[in-house]
């Protein structure tokens, strides 16, 4: 039980890390396809529109993936396979959460509009569309 316990703590920590490192990274050019992929959603959601009635994504792919999938990679060689398949499922479960939580900051009259929380991560990362070298972390409130 505890292995669960602690492999859990730190594929959360791993995550929240990865999930600000990947995003700062796709800020910069050097990152090739990432960079223009994210310039795509900083185009369709510049600083004076940040906010539409229904999320646009104009690219049908998530690029930060691929980039999770290969900065996790690695687990398979340090993890005993059932600690690493409990760290996939939080891997997995993590991105899909942050990928809709994404989608509602950006959609007008979100379900989520009630929640404090939710206001105060909406301000985040609507204050990074207006300053792009702030605020990389889209689900950790400043």
């Amino acid at each position: 039980m505890i292995d669960y316990l602690v492999t859990f703590f730190f594929t959360g920590i791993g995550l929240l890390i990865s999930e600000n490192i990947i995003h700062r990274f796709a800020h910069n050019p050097l990152s090739g396809d990432l960079y223009r992929w994210h310039r795509v959603h900083h185009i369709v959601y510049p600083s004076s529109r940040p906010i539409s009635e229904v999320y646009i994504n104009k690219t049908n792919e998530n690029k930060f993936v691929q980039y999770y999938l290969l900065g996790f990679g690695y687990l398979w060689f340090l993890l005993p396979q059932h600690l690493f398949i409990f760290s996939t499922f939080q891997i997995t479960f993590y991105g899909y959460l942050v990928n809709r939580l994404h989608q509602e900051i950006h959609t007008l009259d979100s379900p989520l509009e009630r929640f404090k929380w939710f206001h105060i991560l909406r301000s985040n990362h609507i204050q990074h569309h207006i300053e792009d070298s702030k605020l990389y972390s889209i689900s950790v409130p400043r």
